[in-house]
């Protein structure tokens, strides 16, 4: 859709627009019904710039998220909205390419045995790789192991692909296009990172069985590394927290794109009962983060 010149909504929301759904907002879209709690609409609004009788994109100037929930929304007529603003958009890209660092620095060393491995030589799964930059840390910090990554989106293993190309490290770093829901491999890792990816790719009712294909894709008595956001464990300590209330306006963006709200106690729980050993909480100097590392028993 491009809103142009004359509309009544062109100083505000003038431009191209590219309007994604999820299923429930593409059911009503479809029948022509009413939009039921649980739809989503996304709007990525760019300039328009005009030349040789043709429309071509420009800059990004916002990315908008409507979010249907009548009991939470009821005095905007059933709706949430969220916007964020092209240097949010670039900084929330920026702000997990340390966690790379944190998790080789200050998480691993932690779990020397798993180091040792990978420094000889091991398999490591990243999933959630987005655009390559951890399994591209990786392969720098452990030249001797092999990298595979798994991403959902085509458009960022594409982008990696490329990336990895140009690091040279082809033989070493692979990256295929997959959903984790469907991991369906048998001990064949050393080491699988996940670093805030668990809360896009599964809800409450869904991950104990992710992390059941993650378990089952483990060698066994190796380790699974799962980084996420700090979520406040109660209300109160939101409250007394100065870090849980800065975070809060990427927390609400999350919650209305529908990720997952994962806790720490919540992120043990679903490990230690869904069969990992030596379940704990590592410790790392990110306040915006916790990590937890768990192994596959011997016998698994």
């Amino acid at each position: 859709m491009i809103i142009q010149p004359g509309h009544a909504l062109y100083d505000t929301f003038g431009g191209i627009h590219h309007i994604y759904a999820n299923k429930t907002c593409m059911k009503a879209l479809q029948s022509g019904k009413a939009f039921p709690d649980g739809a989503i609409l996304i709007f990525d609004l760019l300039e328009v710039k005009s030349a040789d009788n043709t429309l071509t994109e420009g800059q990004r100037k916002v990315l908008g998220v409507m979010q249907k929930d009548s009991k939470r929304f009821a005095g905007t007529g059933g709706w949430g909205f969220e916007g964020l603003d092209p240097w949010l958009l670039a900084a929330l890209r920026n702000l997990t390419k340390p966690d790379a660092h944190m998790i080789t620095d200050y998480v691993l060393p932690q779990a020397p045995r798993t180091l040792a491995r990978v420094l000889a030589g091991g398999e490591i799964l990243d999933i959630g790789s987005g655009e390559g930059f951890h399994l591209l840390h990786y392969a720098r910090r452990y030249p001797r192991s092999q990298m595979m990554g798994l991403e959902l989106d085509s458009a960022k293993v594409e982008t990696a692909r490329k990336n990895i190309a140009e690091a040279f490290l082809g033989e070493r770093v692979s990256l295929r296009e997959g959903d984790v829901n469907q991991l369906d491999e048998g001990g064949v890792y050393d080491l699988i990172t996940l670093n805030l990816t668990l809360h896009d790719v599964c809800s409450s009712d869904s991950c104990r069985e992710v992390l059941g294909r993650i378990l089952r894709a483990l060698k066994p008595a190796w380790t699974l590394l799962v980084s996420e956001i700090a979520y406040p464990e109660s209300i109160r300590s939101y409250r007394d927290g100065t870090f849980s209330q800065l975070l809060s306006g990427i927390e609400l963006h999350l919650a209305m794109a529908g990720c997952e709200m994962i806790t720490q106690r919540q992120l043990l729980r679903w490990m230690e009962e869904g069969g990992f050993e030596n379940v704990r909480v590592a410790t790392q100097p990110n306040p915006a983060r916790f990590v937890v590392l768990g192994e596959k028993p011997a016998n698994g």
